[in-house]
């Protein structure tokens, strides 16, 4: 298994995991986060951010753990 496939995967789950627990500091302090709370409301948009992030955090350690594989050349 390639271990900059490891590498990147767990970075992006360790970065989505620390979004997804941030959300709330998003929601408030960036102007797309500000945006989306206006949008859907404060609570639907923490829970779009969260699964958002929650996904990503999925696949980077999918990734990690060798079941995603990405395209080789």
């Amino acid at each position: 298994m390639p271990t900059d496939q490891i590498f990147i995967g767990a970075m992006v789950a360790v970065l989505c995991s620390i979004g997804f627990l941030k959300g709330r500091w998003l929601l408030q302090n960036t102007r797309k986060g500000k945006w989306l709370a206006e949008k859907c409301g404060e609570q639907a948009s923490l829970w779009i951010i969260r699964g958002l992030f929650g996904v990503g955090a999925l696949f980077g350690v999918l990734l990690a753990c060798n079941v995603i594989r990405p395209v080789q050349w």
